[in-house]
Parts: structure tokens; C-alpha cells; sequence
């Protein structure tokens, strides 16, 4: 079976399960809390859109749709290390967590909850993508690995305090 045809199959099964299990959830919140829920939700729920737009839009020509588990550098191509990856280092992946997570408090459906249970898939795919990474880029790779957090932004407090210790310690 092609490449193609797999990601056709594979595809058209997600879209008939979500289908399936677009059922409610056995939750039920007041109409103030409700109101509430989905105002917060839709802001981070496009919050994490745009984070995922900002990552895609930094890496540019290097951003790459894979439909293989695994990982690669194309020739030519350089780390990226600007705009949301300054902050972390996935990006994109966390802009999907935070949209799963959303769209699980917001619609409250066997479907989304089905699709924050697939989360941990993106943190191997991440370490898989870091592997090659650090083949690929060495030093710099370890200077970036260093500086930047995988997940959750450092606050500036703390890698302000970060900066002073290694400074003293030079």
C-alpha cells in the first residue's frame, strides 16, 4: 500500500471515529459557568492556533508535513531558533496541546477528550525530532537545548537568575 493511499485510509478513519464519538460527555455546567468556560476557552483556544501559526510561519521553507513517525533535516536547512522558538521548543506542538485541551473544556465531547488522550504522542514526536536535531546540529543544538525550555516558557525572573549564576560561576 503507497504512502498515499495509507494516509487517505488512515484519515478517513479519524474523521468517521470523531464522527462517532461526537457525543456529549456526562458534564453538565450552569449557563453562568458555561458563559464563563467559553469565553476563556475560545482565548486560548485561538491563543494556541496562533501559536501554531507563529511556529509554522517561523521555520517557513523548512516546515515540512510528515506523515511518518519519524524525523529529518533536509539539506541546506538551518535551526531555527526565532520567533516562538526563542521561547520553546516546540511551538507548534504546544499550540496543538493547548487547542486540544480548549476544545476538550469547550465542547466537552467523547471526541476531544479522545484527542487530548493522543497528546503524549506529540512529547515522543518531539524527542524523536530533538534526536535528529541534535545530530544534525551539534553545538548549536546544545546551546539552543540549553537555553530554551522544551515545553513551558521560562519566566524572565528565571532566566535572568539562570544567567547571573553561570556568570558567576565563570
Amino acid at each position: 500500500m503507497s504512502e498515499t493511499v495509507a494516509l487517505i485510509a488512515a484519515t478517513a478513519g479519524f474523521v468517521g471515529l470523531s464522527a462517532t464519538l461526537w457525543r456529549p460527555l456526562p458534564i453538565a455546567l450552569g449557563v453562568p459557568a458555561r458563559a464563563l468556560a467559553a469565553g476563556a476557552e475560545a482565548a486560548s483556544m485561538l491563543g494556541g492556533l496562533g501559536l501554531y501559526l507563529a511556529g509554522m510561519a517561523a521555520l517557513g521553507p523548512a516546515y515540512d508535513v510528515s506523515s511518518e513517525f519519524g524525523a529529518r533535516v533536509h539539506e541546506g536547512q538551518r535551526l531555527v531558533t526565532s520567533g516562538p522558538y526563542a521561547v520553546v521548543r516546540h511551538p507548534m506542538y504546544l499550540g496543538l496541546a493547548i487547542t486540544a485541551v480548549s476544545g476538550l473544556l469547550l465542547y466537552r465531547t467523547w471526541t476531544t477528550l479522545a484527542d487530548v488522550a493522543a497528546l503524549p504522542v506529540l512529547v515522543v514526536r518531539a524527542r524523536r525530532e530533538d534526536e535528529v536535531l541534535a545530530e544534525a546540529f551539534g553545538h548549536d543544538w546544545a546551546t539552543y537545548r540549553d537555553r530554551v525550555s522544551e515545553w513551558i516558557p521560562r519566566l524572565a525572573c528565571a532566566t535572568l537568575a539562570e544567567d547571573l549564576a553561570a556568570r558567576s560561576q565563570s
